[in-house]
């Protein structure tokens, strides 16, 4: 899940020199302790401020928001879950996921779940959701498909909300999941 910026870019020889950023999965650069931010290829948006940067290029005397330890970056085109904030693993229900889009061309995610307890996940399958989203010249487009597999205390329903940044575009959602709703949360 966290990767030195040299493993997740082999080919590029800059991230080699990039001892003070790293990536939590594909998709969120971070930075701490420099004010100099490689950005590899790609297009990028600084989370903090929602400003957007090609790749391939350094980001000097950067400086983060107050409060905000360090920089991160976030890469178009990916498909981000969150649940709700929380203080222990089972303090809420699992039932309402959020799907955060950076729309950019087509991209793909798979969102895995299981009891978060235990570890038959090593044995048995856990529960699988293909989740794309395509960005037209018209709109953002996003399918989300139907839950496979089955685990303890699988929630029946299930809320996905959804929150699509940096577009006006309007957005379509299909869900092939009649035990799901949709609800779009964009500001």
């Amino acid at each position: 899940m966290i990767r030195p910026m040299a493993l997740e870019f082999q080919n590029d020889e800059k991230c080699s020199d990039c001892a003070n950023q790293y990536m939590l999965g594909e998709s969120m650069l971070i930075s701490a302790f420099t004010s100099e931010i490689y950005l590899p290829e790609g297009k990028w948006i600084d989370f903090w401020t929602n400003e957007e940067h090609d790749g391939n290029c350094t980001i000097s005397n950067y400086m983060p928001p107050k409060g905000r330890g360090g920089a991160l970056f976030i890469r178009k085109g990916a498909i981000i879950p969150k649940w709700r904030d929380r203080d222990f693993m089972s303090q809420y229900g699992d039932e309402e996921i959020i799907l955060h889009f950076y729309p950019y061309g087509e991209s793909e995610y798979v969102f895995r779940e299981d009891d978060g307890e235990s570890f038959d996940y090593l044995d048995k399958p856990s529960c699988r959701t293909r989740i794309i989203c395509e960005e037209t010249e018209k709109a953002i487009n996003i399918k989300i498909g139907i839950r496979e597999g089955e685990y303890d205390n699988k929630p029946q329903n299930r809320v996905w909300k959804i929150v699509v940044h940096g577009t006006e575009k309007p957005i379509n959602v299909i869900c092939d999941e009649s035990s799901a709703a949709v609800e779009i949360m964009n500001k």
